[in-house]
């Protein structure tokens, strides 16, 4: 009897939790189509465009200094017109150059991302404004993210019907012209 009532009382939990479920609206987005379609994008691509240039033309010039110094040590090593502790001092000299290429190509990609960091910040409070509006407008419950950072599809499945009602994608786009 007991397991009578148990089975009864959870068929009608599973009832009860499929029919709030029902209730709950849900819509998705593509965030980088959002992205891509704002006018502030080519702006923001120009300025990280010439950051990266003036730093990989700061980089360009250390590394050809490094490289002309590694030219003129070996151009010394094949006349023979260096001493045994000369060439080693010289080795270390070019060992540290060289790890501070390296930390400069570390200290350089992490300014660029916080240079994009900083031009995005505000963009991404006007998606996130706007997405809020549209969620807000529909009525919907939850906004689903389309796709992962790495750009794998989170929604296998959207009927014909879903993709018409539940991508709020076109008019988070419009909220924000």
């Amino acid at each position: 009897m007991k397991k009578h009532i148990f089975l009864l009382a959870l068929l009608t939990l599973a009832l009860s939790i499929s029919g709030i479920q029902a209730q709950v609206k849900v819509g998705y987005i593509n965030p980088q189509a959002v992205l891509e379609q704002l006018p502030e994008r080519d702006a923001i691509e120009r300025k990280l465009t010439e950051l990266i240039e003036l730093k990989e033309a700061e980089f360009n010039t250390r590394e050809e200094e490094f490289l002309s110094q590694v030219r003129s040590l070996q151009e010394r090593v094949q006349a023979e017109s260096i001493s045994e502790d000369e060439l080693s001092r010289q080795r270390g000299l070019l060992e540290q150059q060289q790890e501070e290429l390296y930390e400069l190509i570390e200290t350089q990609q992490m300014e660029v991302q916080r240079r994009q960091q900083e031009l995005l910040q505000p963009v991404l409070v006007s998606i996130d404004e706007a997405i809020e509006e549209v969620a807000v407008q529909l009525g919907l419950d939850y906004v689903l993210n389309e796709l992962t950072s790495d750009g794998e599809m989170i929604l296998l499945f959207v009927s014909a019907d879903g993709k018409n009602t539940l991508n709020i994608t076109n008019r988070v786009v419009e909220k924000l012209k």
